[in-house]
């Protein structure tokens, strides 16, 4: 995941903490409000914790493939060096 994402999503957290904070729940339009932000909270931590998850095992897909790669021309490279020997 890129760092500027995770920057943005961080930045967000604070805010969302610090309103939590000054928050007084005892007034209803704000109650709402916050439910409603809330609500939007839970599906951008689903959203990120995705993001990261994919990133995963993209990242995993990509290293098994380079690996995969480079045996086959170590061997092609091993086959070709053998061959001028003889």
């Amino acid at each position: 995941m890129s760092d500027e994402l995770k920057d943005r999503f961080e930045t967000l957290r604070q805010k969302r903490d610090e309103l939590r904070v000054k928050l007084d729940l005892g007034k209803m339009e704000l109650r709402d409000a916050w439910e409603d932000l809330e609500d939007d909270w839970e599906q951008l931590e689903n959203k990120m914790r995705r993001v990261r998850s994919d990133t995963e095992k993209a990242t995993g897909q990509i290293r098994e493939d380079a690996q995969r790669i480079m045996g086959d021309i170590r061997e092609k490279l091993s086959e070709m060096s053998s061959s001028k020997k003889e």
